[in-house]
C-alpha cells in the first residue's frame, strides 16, 4: 500500500478537505477568543476602541491564515519544511550581526 493510499487524505477536493476539518476544535479555539475579546471591551469601559477592536480583527486574520494553512497538502508542508528551518536559522545569525 503506497503512502498516499495509506493517509487517506491525497487527492481529496476542497470540499471534503472543509468537512473532514476538525470543527471542535475551531468552535473551542473561537469560543477562547470571544472570552478575551469580553474581557478587553471589559477592561476598556465598555469601548472597542482601545484594545478589543484590534484584537479582533487580528484573530479575523488568523483565523483566515489558519484555514488557508489548513487546507494546503501536507506533501507541500513535508517539502518547506527543511526551507523554513534554515531561514530561520539564517535569521538568527543575522540579528547577531544587524540587530541591536
Amino acid at each position: 500500500m503506497s503512502m498516499a493510499a495509506a493517509s487517506g487524505r491525497q487527492g481529496l477536493t476542497f470540499i471534503q478537505k472543509v468537512l473532514r476539518f476538525d470543527w471542535s476544535l475551531f468552535l473551542v479555539i473561537c469560543a477562547v477568543a470571544a472570552i478575551g475579546f469580553l474581557m478587553l471591551y471589559s477592561v476598556a469601559g465598555g469601548d472597542f476602541d482601545p484594545w478589543a477592536g484590534r484584537q479582533i480583527t487580528r484573530f479575523g486574520v488568523g483565523v483566515v491564515l489558519l484555514m488557508v494553512i489548513a487546507l494546503i497538502d501536507i506533501r507541500f508542508w513535508r517539502w518547506f519544511s527543511p526551507v523554513a528551518y534554515i531561514g530561520a536559522l539564517g535569521l538568527l545569525v543575522a540579528v547577531e550581526f544587524v540587530g541591536t
